[in-house]
Formats: structure tokens, C-alpha cells, sequence
């Protein structure tokens, strides 16, 4: 989409490691002076339970069709030729990362390594450090942008996805239901109705929004 159109990223609170990686191709970059961003790193980890299994004298048999199959496994120490090949990895990544900020933020990768290695910054260092271009918030950003379009006052923002209500967000379940079930919406929605007694109980479920979870019911419907 770059180059074809403007894009323009809002930071919020935290926009770091995999939320830097996403705003690292846009045109112009907002955040907030407290925003906590760059986190330019990647690390990996693999736990290993065996010895906690060995407590509780649980044993694990391992069955693999090649050396690398069991990699991943969490019941047992990697291997050197593992760590090695995890490291590998890594640094595969990082380099991946490194070449998204220096093309993005028009840097040298060395100059992008300088202020990488996963340290994290607020969104007023690096403003100056060249990771984000303006400080400012969200309506700032949408201001900046309209007006990157020649849109001037005359614009309108629309929410994406727009926020479903409480029967569409049940409607879309159950299309899902039926897309998975392989029979059509109309015969999946006859087999459990959507209207009358269904949609009231659903309803009501909802509105037990106490924050404390204390609630008074009465089953009994009185007509005086």
C-alpha cells in the first residue's frame, strides 16, 4: 500500500516489538511523548519440565521421524545443534527487523542496530532518535492525515470494523456454526430460535453487569 497511498500510524500507550515492526512502513508516525515504543528485538525460549516430571516420577517416551522432530519438545534440554539452530533463528528475524526500520525510517542497519538490541524507548526519545516522526495523539494523527489529502475540515472518521451489536455479534456465531457444520444459516437458525424466549434469556444474561456479582432473582413472573 505504500506509495500508493498515505499512511499514517497513531500510537497509543504502547506500540513496541511487534507493534514497532507493523508502524515501521508507514509515511509518518505519531506517539505520544509517554509512549512506550522501539523494543526492536527478538529472543526465544523453550521451557524444559523435565525435572519437575522427574518429582513426580513421570517418565515421557518420545517418538520422532527425524533429529528435529521433537525440537520443540518442553520434557527435555535442547541440544547444541538446537540451540545453535534456534540462534540461527533468531538472528534471522532480527536482521528481518532491523532491514524493516532502516527501510522505513530511511537509516543506515547500522544506525538502526545502534538503537535495536530490544531497548525500548519513550515516544519523545525517539522522536529523536528518528523511530517516529510527530508527537501527538489520535486526533492530531486523523488531522495530519486529512490533511495530507487536501480533505481540509470537510471529513468524516468511520470505525473499522464497525462495532457489532449484541444480535449481530450472536447472528455471525452462528453463521460461523453453520459454515463449519456445512448446512444452511436458515436451517441452523430454525433448529435454535433466534427471536421469543432465546433472544429474552440472552438479554437478561447480559444485563448482569453488577461489578460486585450480587444479584437479587425472582423465577416467578406475579400479575397483580
Amino acid at each position: 500500500i505504500r506509495g500508493t497511498k498515505p499512511i499514517i500510524v497513531s500510537m497509543g500507550g504502547m506500540a513496541a516489538s511487534g507493534g514497532y515492526w507493523i508502524s515501521t512502513q508507514a509515511d509518518t508516525i505519531f506517539a505520544e511523548p509517554t509512549t512506550i515504543t522501539g523494543s526492536i528485538g527478538v529472543f526465544s525460549m523453550i521451557p524444559n519440565v523435565e525435572g519437575l516430571l522427574e518429582n513426580y516420577d513421570l517418565n515421557v517416551e518420545r517418538v520422532g521421524t527425524n533429529e528435529a522432530a521433537t525440537m520443540w519438545s518442553i520434557t527435555r534440554p535442547r541440544t547444541e545443534a538446537e540451540v545453535a539452530r534456534l540462534q540461527r533463528m533468531v538472528d534471522h528475524t532480527y536482521d528481518a527487523f532491523l532491514s524493516r526500520v532502516s527501510h522505513g525510517r530511511h537509516m543506515t542497519i547500522g544506525a538502526a542496530n545502534e538503537i535495536a538490541q530490544g531497548r525500548v524507548w519513550t515516544g519523545a526519545r525517539a522522536l529523536d532518535l528518528g523511530l517516529v516522526d510527530r508527537i501527538g495523539g489520535l486526533e492530531t494523527a486523523i488531522a495530519f492525515a486529512a490533511d495530507t489529502a487536501g480533505l481540509g475540515n470537510d471529513y468524516r472518521v468511520v470505525d473499522h470494523p464497525r462495532k457489532l451489536s449484541f444480535s449481530e455479534r450472536l447472528n455471525e456465531m452462528f453463521e460461523k456454526s453453520a459454515s463449519i457444520l456445512g448446512i444452511p444459516l436458515t436451517t441452523l437458525v430454525d433448529r435454535v430460535p433466534m427471536e421469543g424466549s432465546l433472544m429474552a434469556e440472552l438479554e437478561w444474561l447480559r444485563s448482569l453487569n453488577d461489578s460486585r456479582h450480587i444479584y437479587a432473582y425472582n423465577p416467578y413472573r406475579i400479575q397483580w
